[in-house]
Order: C-alpha cells, then sequence, then structure tokens
C-alpha cells in the first residue's frame, strides 16, 4: 500500500512539474515558423486551410476567446492542457491496467520524449491535439474489444474522426489496426464493430472535403505533391537525417528499453495491437525518407501507443534507464533554451548572410524587431498604409504575428506552394488601391526573403533603415527594410 502511495505522489509530481516547466517555455521562447503560421488558423477559422484541417484552427480559436486574446502564451494554453489531459489518461488507463508500476512508467516515458513533452505538448501544432484524440480513440476501442459493446466503438471512431479532422496522419491509426487484425485476426476485418469504427473515423474528412471543393482542391494538390514516393531516386541522406531525428526525439534512451523490451524472449507481450497502431504511419514515413526530405514530427503520433505500450511490457528494473532519459529530455530542453535565448550565432558570420543556417533564431528576434520597427514607423508615419511584402509564408507569419500593426496590409507573394494560407488571407489585408509601392525586409539568415528572391519587375526606390538583431549583446543577424516599386499588381504576378 505505501508503495502505491509513493507512486501516486510521484506521478502527480510528475504531471505538476511538466505543467509548471512548460508554462514557462511557453512564457520565454518566442514562436516559431510554424506557430505563427499556425495562428493564422485561430484569427480567420475556417472549415478546413490550405495545409490541414480545421481542428487546430476551432480549438485554438477557443482556448484564445474567440481569437479575442492572442499571446505567444495563449495559443500554446490549449496544447498545455491537452498535454496534461494525455498524461491523465495514459497514467489512468495503465493504472487499472497494470497498476501503478506501469502508470508512473507511462509517465517518465511521456516526459522523457522531446516530441511528446515539447513539440506536441508546448508548441501550437496540430499533433498538440491530434494526439489526445489519436491516444482516446486506441483507449476506447481497446474496451469496444474488451466488451463488444457499442458505445465505446462510437466513441473510438468519433474521436478518430476528431484526429483525422486535426491532421491527415490520423488515417494512419485505422490502417495500423488492420494490419494487426492482417496478421493476427483476419475475422474481424469484417466484423461490424471494425466496419462501424472505420466509417465513423472516416467522416472526420467532411470539412475538408467541402473547404477543398471551394477552393480547387488545393490541400489534395499539395500534399499529393509532398508524398510522391521514389521520382528522383533513393536519398540516404534524407532516410539517415529522418532516423537520427526518430531518435532524438523519442530519446535514444527510451529506444533502448523499447528494443531491449522487444527482444526480451523471456516476455509474454501484452496489447501488441498498440505497436501495430503506430506502425503504419512509422512505414510511409520511413518509405518517404527514401526519396523526400521529411520531418521527424511526421511519425510522432505513432509514439503515444508505443508509449503504451512499452510501459506495459518493459521488465522493472529498466526504471533507472526511464529516469536516465528523463535526465537527457531535461538537458536537451535546458541547453535548447538557453542558446535560443542567450546564445551565439550559430550560423553564417557573413555580412550578408549573417546568421544563415541557425536554426534557434527561427525562435528569436522577432518581438525586438517588432518593437524597433513600431518605434520607426511612429517617426515615419507617412509609411503606415504602404503594404508590407512578403515571399513566403516564413517569415510572413512572423511578420504578421510580431511586426505589422494592426491597420497596415501584409501581401505573400508566390507560388502557391510558398505563400500556402496567405493567398486566401491576401484579400483581407486590404491593400490600398493602385498602391505600387511596398516595404520589404530584406532579411541576412532568411531564404526567401531577400532582394535577390524578388520578382524581376520591381524598382528598389531606397533602403529605409537596418535593424539589427541582437541576443546577449552580440548581432546575429539584420533586417534591411526597403521601399520598392512595381508597375503593376504584383499578385497579378503569380
Amino acid at each position: 500500500m505505501w508503495e502505491n502511495i509513493k507512486s501516486h505522489r510521484l506521478a502527480y509530481f510528475l504531471i505538476l512539474l511538466s505543467l509548471l516547466i512548460s508554462i514557462f517555455l511557453a512564457l520565454t521562447v518566442e514562436l516559431g515558423n510554424d506557430e505563427v503560421y499556425y495562428v493564422l488558423y485561430i484569427k480567420y477559422p475556417a472549415l478546413s486551410y490550405f495545409d490541414h484541417p480545421g481542428v487546430l484552427g476551432w480549438l485554438g480559436w477557443i482556448f484564445t476567446l474567440g481569437g479575442t486574446i492572442i499571446t505567444d502564451f495563449t495559443v500554446r494554453l490549449g496544447p498545455i492542457i491537452f498535454s496534461v489531459l494525455n498524461q491523465i489518461i495514459i497514467y489512468r488507463w495503465l493504472l487499472r491496467r497494470n497498476g501503478t508500476s506501469s502508470a508512473v512508467n507511462g509517465l517518465l516515458i511521456f516526459n522523457a520524449s522531446l516530441y511528446l513533452f515539447l513539440i506536441a505538448g508546448v508548441f501550437l501544432l496540430p499533433d498538440s491535439f491530434q494526439l489526445s484524440f489519436w491516444l482516446l480513440s486506441l483507449l476506447f476501442w481497446e474496451k469496444a474489444e474488451n466488451t463488444g459493446s457499442t458505445t465505446p466503438t462510437v466513441l473510438g471512431g468519433v474521436l478518430g474522426a476528431l484526429a483525422l479532422a486535426t491532421k491527415y496522419h490520423a488515417v494512419c491509426l485505422p490502417a495500423g489496426l488492420l494490419l494487426y487484425y492482417l496478421v493476427h485476426n483476419r475475422k474481424r476485418i469484417i466484423s461490424t464493430q471494425f466496419i462501424l469504427y472505420c466509417f465513423l473515423f472516416s467522416l472526420g474528412l467532411i470539412p475538408t472535403i467541402l473547404w477543398n471543393s471551394m477552393n480547387d482542391w488545393a490541400s489534395f494538390s499539395f500534399h499529393g505533391d509532398r508524398v510522391g514516393f521514389l521520382e528522383n531516386g533513393i536519398n540516404l541522406n534524407s532516410l539517415g537525417a529522418f532516423f537520427a531525428g526518430q531518435l532524438l526525439y523519442y530519446n535514444p534512451i527510451i529506444i533502448l528499453v523499447l528494443f531491449l523490451t522487444l527482444f526480451n524472449r523471456g516476455n509474454k507481450t501484452k496489447a501488441a495491437w498498440l505497436l501495430y497502431s503506430g506502425l503504419a504511419l512509422f512505414l510511409i514515413s520511413t518509405v518517404l525518407a527514401l526519396s523526400k526530405t521529411t520531418l521527424p514530427h511526421w511519425t510522432g503520433p505513432a509514439f503515444i501507443g508505443i508509449t503504451v505500450w512499452l510501459a506495459l511490457n518493459m521488465r522493472e528494473k529498466k526504471r533507472k534507464l526511464l529516469f536516465a532519459g528523463l535526465i537527457f529530455n531535461a538537458a536537451i530542453l535546458l541547453g535548447g533554451w538557453y542558446i535560443t535565448n542567450y546564445g551565439s550565432n550559430l550560423g553564417s558570420k557573413k555580412g550578408d548572410k549573417l546568421g544563415k543556417n541557425d536554426p534557434t533564431q527561427d525562435l528569436f528576434g522577432w518581438r525586438q524587431l517588432g518593437a524597433n520597427y513600431q518605434l520607426w514607423l511612429a517617426e515615419n508615419p507617412e509609411f503606415s498604409k504602404t503594404s508590407l511584402l512578403s515571399l513566403n509564408w516564413f517569415p510572413a507569419g512572423h511578420i504578421e504575428h510580431y511586426v505589422r500593426p494592426k491597420n497596415q496590409p501584409l501581401i505573400c507573394v508566390g507560388p502557391r506552394k510558398n505563400t500556402h494560407e496567405f493567398v486566401r488571407l491576401n484579400q483581407r489585408f486590404n491593400s490600398p488601391e493602385n498602391s505600387n509601392q511596398y516595404l520589404f525586409f530584406h532579411q541576412s539568415n532568411g531564404f526567401h526573403d531577400r532582394l535577390e528572391k524578388l520578382p524581376n519587375r520591381y524598382v528598389p526606390v531606397k533602403k529605409l533603415i537596418r535593424f539589427p538583431i541582437y541576443r546577449s549583446g552580440k548581432k546575429i543577424r539584420y533586417h534591411d527594410l526597403y521601399l520598392i516599386e512595381y508597375q503593376e499588381d504584383i499578385l497579378s504576378s503569380y
């Protein structure tokens, strides 16, 4: 009994500590490229969006009180709350199924994962909400399997539909279950229960299909081009980067425990279907990585089923490794936080490319730029109605969130693969009619917003000012503000 009390206290301590650290990170680290872009979903809700289905925008809208209180913390509040919810679900599920030891192990594994704790637990991403729906769908599907009842089947299917209405990757959830049944119990594939689950799950696509039918099927065209297979042959570099990302995101020590558990001959595996639930997503992502650059978090939702399975099946004497994994993740978090906010320039030291290839700068300096630009604009009010111009969704998202005053237009131009949701939003920003002058930030560390990337038909009128960005007193990049002129409507160039 005393051991159970200690385990409960450890669990509550882990969840509370996780919450406090998440709040601290949300308050002290600026939004990244993806996050500022997804803030657009919150500001301008729709059935669906160019990149993803609509749930992220809908839930973000709720957590920011209808988009009325948008700060770095409020847009991350939803992910933080859902992360706590995930930990409670994992703990209660494992406690009921296998006792306090497994339940605590589940929390240790969760918080030792950079993906589960930070990427999907603090940052504003579709994964942040999808994980909860994915996890709950698995929980109710297990109840449906054990009881044969319709109610958990329906709940599992509806929650799966919400996962699909958050991010397309969720289609791999029933695919993983299908894979399990193909190997272990083929009769279940044609069972009324599984068919009902899959039918309800598929309803999550309805808002996305409706939106796409009114927007030239833009999402499906974009993702179709994105997931082409072996078009350019096998790329071992992208495959290596993919596996390195999995190691970092799930934690190499936790992956070691996973393999020790998988290949432990004396261990009778419990709930093997949880492994299969993420296997389809992992296999598809691996195949894509053979020829295309992929992102490590694409496989992220697969980790949630693996986490529950590992906590159920690992040997208790391996718990010391879980604590080592927790320390490893804490060191990564602390080091990353310090370098992002106080570190020196990790990228190019060359003048015109100062700061290029320093990924930490995506999360730093935008508040500084916004504050300095606002001061300059107050001294030069004649430019307050001149449209800001960007050539890509990043840094357009940062300019929109941190730099652009409320009444100043922002136009993002270029191919749809570069502008994404901004194509739909360009008209909302109401660029002044007959205006052919724009303000353009040439970014020293940028890949897109640079003078040499502008369409050919522009005339550089003059460089207005340079905004240097400092970190710990050292210049790490700069933004040159230019006034440029076009002789025709720039939007008609694309």
